[in-house]
């Protein structure tokens, strides 16, 4: 990073457009890699503006792909998918096949996520044909991976596992660390499926080895959060909680709000297994809710890929509401489940503002504000001394100063302070009187 911001300064120097292009969209790559999306998308627009300025049509179609790449992580799949189209539109102009290849594959990625998996399949398969014409065996592997992933999340397991083992045999061919570290996971998450949960830990465990190794926080997160799901079937539930809430700092960290839902659901379904119903409930909502926020960006895609999305996500949305109804609280759990209805969808996304219970997603009652803003504090502080370890981390160890390392022993100490915290919230003295106090007021 700091040779090509010295590259940069150089090329400005100089007035070397074509090089000031190209620092910018090494440097906006960069950024995405480490999950710093605000930094990256400056880059990255700064790019794709002097490199059309200059008809240079390469280095505008990785702008375009890299940008819609920082949306699509971001849960902002219409912009996703506008950026992704106009980056096949520039490499098909170039008869550029392995970047026609690659925006391919991500196209198919944003089906897939949206729930519409035959269609992602679709794209998958005209990428891999792409791919294997040109004997592209980085995009091979990324390709034959996503098609495992869709097979997975279709609960076809022993397909999946058949991609995902040939993806990693490919990537490894290539030494591809980011590739290796991704199959392993997901051949991890296949294991913990299949109830193998030591082999899936060995594998989980090599993958976030890689990607703590090459710095993509992005992943990391994911990694961290696969290892909570393993822990928590193997009902060793405070290493579980350990790694989501080390996931969902990440997740915060780098904007990740697509993780972020999915890890506090996991937090919500490991709460339940402890016997913490009013707190997993808190959780629970708070996973709706950033999903609410993530589909308010849905609503110019087409019914069908809103609706497709809408039913990926249900899981939550149907555990919440079964937990308020075990609660005998049967208001909020009809307004969970309204959500989900759709026609209601429809109406929600097509005006945001005609609904605004809808747009605001499932109130939390007072006693359940307060226990989360609590809960959010300790997770702040968490985020904050997570930021600035890893900005200190990434300075060679040779050029750091001696305060530089005494901070970094610092916050080391202060996350065990914060893990500390997070092991007693709920048998604080303050929670515990406010979860009280919530019982009483809904008769749990």
């Amino acid at each position: 990073l700091e040779n090509y911001q010295q590259a940069l300064k150089i090329r400005r120097e100089i007035n070397d457009k074509q090089g000031i292009g190209s620092s910018l969209n090494s440097i906006g790559a960069i950024y995405f890699l480490q999950g710093n999306y605000d930094q990256a998308l400056n880059y990255l627009e700064q790019a794709l503006e002097i490199c059309q300025e200059l008809g240079d049509l390469v280095r505008v179609g990785r702008a375009q792909n890299n940008i819609a790449a920082i949306y699509q992580n971001q849960a902002q799949y219409f912009p996703a998918l506008e950026y992704y189209q106009q980056a096949l539109q520039t490499f098909h102009k170039l008869e550029n096949l392995p970047g026609e290849a690659a925006v391919t594959n991500n196209i198919g990625l944003i089906y897939q996520e949206l729930g519409q998996y035959e269609k992602s399949l679709e794209w998958y398969q005209n990428a891999l044909e792409i791919h294997q014409a040109n004997n592209n065996k980085n995009g091979d592997g990324d390709t034959i991976n996503n098609i495992g992933l869709t097979y997975k999340l279709q609960k076809k397991y022993a397909q999946a596992l058949t991609y995902y083992q040939e993806a990693l045999t490919v990537r490894e061919q290539i030494n591809d660390k980011a590739g290796i570290g991704q199959s392993l996971n997901n051949i991890g998450l296949v294991y913990d499926q299949k109830g193998e949960y030591q082999t899936a830990l060995e594998y989980l465990h090599q993958a976030l080895t890689i990607f703590q190794e090459i710095g993509n926080k992005t992943e990391e997160g994911a990694i961290l959060d696969s290892l909570g799901t393993v822990y928590k079937s193997l009902k060793e539930y405070t290493r579980a909680e350990d790694y989501y809430r080390q996931a969902l700092t990440i997740q915060r960290n780098v904007g990740d709000r697509a993780s972020e839902r999915i890890t506090l659901s996991n937090i919500g379904d490991l709460l339940v297994a402890e016997k913490q119903p009013e707190v997993a409930i808190i959780l629970y909502k708070r996973s709706v809710n950033v999903t609410e926020k993530n589909r308010q960006d849905l609503q110019d895609l087409p019914l069908d890929k809103r609706q497709s999305y809408a039913e990926k996500i249900a899981d939550t949305y149907r555990r919440l509401a079964d937990l308020l109804l075990q609660q005998n609280r049967v208001i909020e759990a009809q307004q969970v489940l309204d959500l989900l209805k759709v026609q209601e969808l429809e109406n929600y996304l097509k005006n945001v503002e005609g609904n605004e219970q809808i747009s605001v997603g499932i109130e939390l009652l007072p006693q359940e504000q307060e226990i989360l803003d609590n809960y959010t504090a300790i997770q702040d502080k968490a985020v904050q001394v997570n930021k600035e370890l890893t900005d200190l981390k990434n300075i060679s160890s040779t050029d750091r100063s001696k305060a530089q390392q005494q901070r970094i022993t610092d916050l080391k100490a202060e996350q065990q302070q914060i893990e500390a915290e997070f092991h007693n919230f709920i048998s604080n003295e303050n929670i515990v009187n406010i979860i009280q106090q919530l019982k009483q007021k809904t008769g749990g």
